[in-house]
């Protein structure tokens, strides 16, 4: 069932629902692989009309499409004199496609229509990749020298010079440099590998990969196989053709063999944040928990909100508390959260509990919610505050309770009413009933660094109070919680 169930969370491209019938359901025509192999000089026209012939695709109406595109464009300039000035170009450019023309980006890869041309300039939408071939083609019709670039998982479209100009087709053509994309795309300036122009050779194997990925999503994987293994022929550096090796051996469930090629792609990029979540969800299938763990807390350090990575610590969360009576699964357990909220408490930690307040008894009404720097209340006979009645209320603590060793810890509660206690959810304190005065107390293992906390309480009828202290058995004094719970925020 684990498996079956990671097998669909693989995936390299993130798309949206598909919007379009799949016009392209087979892969290239081998023609085209060995035209790219056997031309010396390949130029970004040939390229895109060869492209489309080997999709089988409507190559005449393209031709006649962009011939009717490069006069609107030529009048244009025309109005702006034609200038020779890289950056004066490039603005015209920019202006004309995007603006005039009214181009977009559209980010399903998935659909084939973003991909090949004939159906871009039909749209005026497509992916990064046909975007900028359509653009490369223009540009040499022009005699303008744009080039295709790429950063990781992505091209654009780069006049040459120095500096260079760069055109994000998927941004409504801003105009950004090199160093914008080495921001974006966290490429370090030394890694000139991974921000570079393309040879067209180079463009061809994105192209055969890219619809190697769209025959993937099609469901037809032999066909993609062949795609990817012949966009790696023509560049072998190709890591995204890599990675969709692994994606591709992961849904056949051969999770081993995935793992070889993430860890080659990784090799290439290190430090990838996607490559590393493909990582995470195969060292999931191959129940390799404790390697999962190490992965998702580096990748949690340096990319916290990459999408799927709360699912990934879901499963591993789920997975440790199946078994959490077991010291040994609780320590893993323990192991993952405090080196998570670690991470994550290097760029933001802040003192106190979340406390969210409701006006009933059951934590159902929500009213509003604060940060309590210490869970020390007496309310008596009167209300925590606005919209919350004197009677029949409850609130709800979450956060970080930071532990300074690896002990025994015991949390000592006077309370009216209820209150109950996680640790990285397990349960320490069950004390959900009416009683004017109580006095429950629970014990539990912990090791050092920061834990997830959630504290409840309910108030039903008369006084209102809770105080909760912490001690250790290391230690002969409590521990002021005070000092000792904070939270983090987004």
């Amino acid at each position: 069932m684990l498996r079956a169930l990671l097998a669909a969370v693989f995936a390299f491209v993130a798309g949206s629902t598909l919007s379009t019938p799949f016009a392209s359901a087979a892969e290239l025509d081998p023609k085209f692989i060995a035209w790219v192999e056997g031309t010396s000089e390949i130029g970004y026209r040939d390229l895109a009309r060869r492209f489309l012939e080997a999709g089988k695709r409507d190559v005449s109406g393209y031709e006649s499409a962009l011939v009717q595109l490069e006069k609107r464009f030529r009048a244009f300039l025309d109005k702006n004199e034609n200038p020779s000035d890289p950056a004066r170009r490039v603005d015209l450019l920019r202006r004309f496609i995007f603006v005039q023309e009214g181009f977009s980006a559209d980010l399903d890869l998935r659909d084939p229509d973003n991909l090949f041309p004939d159906s871009i300039v039909q749209r005026r939408r497509g992916f990064c990749l046909g975007l900028s071939l359509l653009l490369a083609d223009l540009g040499e019709r022009l005699g303008w020298p744009l080039q295709i670039a790429a950063a990781p998982r992505h091209t654009f479209v780069r006049y040459p010079g120095k500096p260079a100009i760069n055109v994000e087709t998927t941004l409504g053509g801003e105009i950004h440099d090199d160093d914008w994309y080495r921001r974006r795309y966290s490429v370090a300036k030394e890694r000139k590998e991974l921000l570079r122009t393309l040879t067209p050779r180079e463009s061809a194997a994105h192209l055969i990969n890219n619809h190697g990925y769209v025959l993937l999503e099609r469901g037809k994987q032999e066909d993609a196989e062949r795609e990817f293994a012949r966009a790696l022929k023509l560049s072998p550096n190709l890591v995204e053709a890599k990675i969709n090796r692994g994606v591709l051996r992961a849904r056949q469930s051969k999770f081993k063999e995935a793992l070889t090629h993430f860890d080659a792609a990784l090799a290439a990029w290190p430090g990838d944040a996607f490559v590393q979540l493909n990582r995470i969800n195969t060292l999931l299938a191959l129940q390799r928990f404790d390697d999962a763990v190490t992965q998702l807390v580096t990748v949690a350090g340096t990319h916290p909100d990459l999408p799927g990575l709360d699912r990934a610590e879901q499963q591993l969360r789920e997975h440790f508390q199946s078994s959490i009576a077991e010291p040994t699964m609780w320590r893993r357990l323990q192991r993952m959260v405090t080196g998570l909220n670690g991470a994550r408490a290097e760029r933001n930690k802040v003192p106190g509990l979340v406390g969210t307040y409701f006006s009933d008894s059951d934590l159902k009404k929500r009213q509003w919610s604060r940060v309590d720097r210490d869970l020390s209340f007496r309310w008596s006979w009167n209300s925590p505050g606005r919209g919350i009645p004197r009677d029949h209320f409850s609130i709800r603590w979450d956060g970080w309770l930071e532990v300074p060793a690896d002990d025994k810890y015991t949390f000592f509660i006077t309370c009216s009413d209820g209150v109950r206690i996680w640790i990285d959810g397990r349960q320490v304190i069950n004390s959900w009933r009416r009683a004017n005065d109580s006095f429950p107390k629970g014990s539990i293992e912990l090791l050092e660094g920061i834990h997830d906390i959630r504290v409840e309480y309910f108030e039903s009828i008369g006084e209102a109070g809770i105080a909760i202290i912490l001690g250790s058995k290391k230690q002969e004094r409590p521990l002021p919680l005070a000092d000792h719970i904070f939270h983090t925020t987004p």
